[in-house]
């Protein structure tokens, strides 16, 4: 219990942006898969890898290939703000901001505050 505690702020998170997705906006996510195309072998990967921010580019459209199902783009969308949020609460931590203060402001720059 005492785990669940420390990161309710995170699941907090997660669910919020969970449900704000799938309910408003999910019929943009389905657009946008629509409008993109990964194809999945070698030449397709040099090709994108070779430009500026392939690397990048090459990892977002392998995850909007998914966005067609409403439950998958929620999911992937909450767990890169909960990813977001986790990374940004340990670099505050190792920079000298106390623990419940970092977990507040992961959670507010995560969620585009």
């Amino acid at each position: 219990m005492k785990n669940i505690t420390q990161h309710i702020s995170t699941i907090i998170l997660f669910l919020f942006v969970f449900v704000v997705v799938l309910m408003f906006y999910a019929p943009m996510y389905a657009y946008q898969e629509g409008l993109q195309i990964f194809m999945f072998n070698g030449e397709f990967f040099a090709d994108t890898c070779l430009r500026s921010g392939g690397l990048s580019d090459y990892i977002g459209c392998f995850l909007v290939q998914f966005f067609m199902n409403p439950y998958l783009a929620a999911l992937i969308v909450a767990l890169l703000a909960v990813g977001i949020q986790l990374i940004l609460k340990k670099n505050f931590v190792n920079n000298g901001c106390n623990e419940r203060t970092s977990d507040l402001l992961g959670v507010v720059c995560a969620s585009g505050v």
